[in-house]
């Protein structure tokens, strides 16, 4: 089991899986208060690991998070991947959901974004998954952000 306890405005993961970051901790924890059924890095083929597989009703949707989008490395590596992705017909828009987290992750958006995927669908562009973040730069791995 996964979890995260918040004292003095960090957010602390305990029990997490070896390669699972503490926003992947934090929207893990979100889709279970959900009840929001998913797989952590299911393979989709193709060396295609999201970072998670949700299902909703008789949909399957792919989520990935991206951390480091101020990256040049790292965001060319995400293209690469969102182009694997397209070259199996998954699409934005379609089962394909893209959150940015460079800077933290806002639970509220979040929430907001898996009741949008549970009505509407995935949405068609990129997600920002933070706003008026708390940002510890000394416990940079441990941030979090709860409007």
């Amino acid at each position: 089991s996964v979890y995260c306890e918040k004292r003095n405005g960090i957010c602390y993961l305990y029990h997490a899986m070896p390669s699972m970051t503490l926003n992947e901790c934090l929207f893990a924890n979100k889709l279970r208060e959900m009840n929001i059924p998913y797989l952590y890095e299911m393979s989709v083929g193709g060396g295609v690991l999201p970072d998670f597989t949700l299902f909703i009703e008789d949909k399957v949707y792919f989520v990935e998070l991206f951390g480091k989008l101020n990256d040049k490395v790292y965001r060319e590596k995400q293209k690469e991947k969102i182009k694997k992705y397209e070259e199996m017909d998954i699409f934005a828009g379609g089962q394909l959901v893209l959150v940015d987290v460079t800077m933290g992750i806002s639970m509220p958006i979040i929430e907001e974004l898996l009741r949008e995927i549970i009505e509407n669908g995935a949405p068609e562009k990129m997600i920002l998954g933070y706003s008026r973040c708390k940002y510890d730069k000394i416990e940079a791995r441990k941030r979090a952000c709860f409007d």
